[in-house]
């Protein structure tokens, strides 16, 4: 049977992880400042997420910097020997 286990941070917060049937981790949640409060965030995944659809998003490029060398980044052009030529 899949669970949500509740789990305490040193500093203690509180964070839960969804766990399958086989132990493998399904999901995790986000840091709350309180046990309260990752309750409330498991409710609201058990509530959520029997209707929830499943939307593709498509990561976004971010603008060119022409001054951006595609294939080496920012480095300088690397000093090459052609040891053929005196």
């Amino acid at each position: 049977m899949s669970k949500f286990e509740l789990k305490e941070t040193p500093k203690g917060c509180w964070h839960f992880v969804l766990k399958a049937d086989n132990g493998e981790t399904i999901a995790q949640s986000e840091t709350y400042t309180s046990k309260a409060a990752a309750e409330k965030g498991i409710e609201s995944v058990r509530a959520s997420a029997p209707d929830a659809a499943i939307v593709y998003e498509q990561a976004e490029v971010p603008e060119v910097d022409p001054d951006y060398e595609e294939d080496r980044g920012n480095m300088p052009t690397p000093f090459v020997v052609d040891e053929g030529k005196e």
